[in-house]
């Protein structure tokens, strides 16, 4: 059974994808993983200085979920092999994660980052070797972290 089209368009994505789980929600009742998953797929395109979309939310008007998740999806970003751009190594992604702190992200994910750099350069090498299973490791390593 679907309950939404698995095609999006351009801006349009974090509205649809949010619009699939609150369908989702009132077929299967309200539960609390469903509403973190619909803030993430909501707001994940916005930013923490600056304008986002598709809400325009800034700081801490953006759930907290989202902004940990922001941090884990550009080290992912940066690490991966995309369309337009290669993998980068360790020492760039930390420039740019440097170079991000407090506009895209905000300041206090990027210090967790940087104190457990060494961890995060483990995480990336073994995503950079193709390891599927590892995708998502740095919202493990910084969920302990922020403790």
């Amino acid at each position: 059974m679907r309950f939404c089209s698995s095609r999006t368009s351009g801006l349009e994505h974090p509205l649809i994808s949010s619009q699939c789980l609150r369908r989702n929600e009132e077929k299967l009742g309200s539960v609390n993983f469903l509403e973190m998953a619909h803030e993430i797929a909501r707001y994940h395109h916005e930013h923490w200085r600056r304008l986002g979309y598709p809400s325009g939310r800034r700081g801490k008007a953006i759930p907290l979920a989202v902004r940990i998740v922001a941090i884990a999806d550009v080290c992912r970003a940066l690490v991966s092999v995309r369309v337009r751009k290669p993998t980068f190594p360790h020492e760039q992604c930390l420039v740019m994660i440097r170079e991000g702190a407090g506009t895209q992200i905000a300041l206090e994910f990027v210090k967790v980052v940087l104190r457990i750099e060494r961890q995060f350069a483990d995480v990336s090498d073994r995503i950079r070797e193709n390891d599927p299973t590892l995708s998502m490791c740095s919202v493990h390593f910084l969920d302990e972290n922020l403790a």
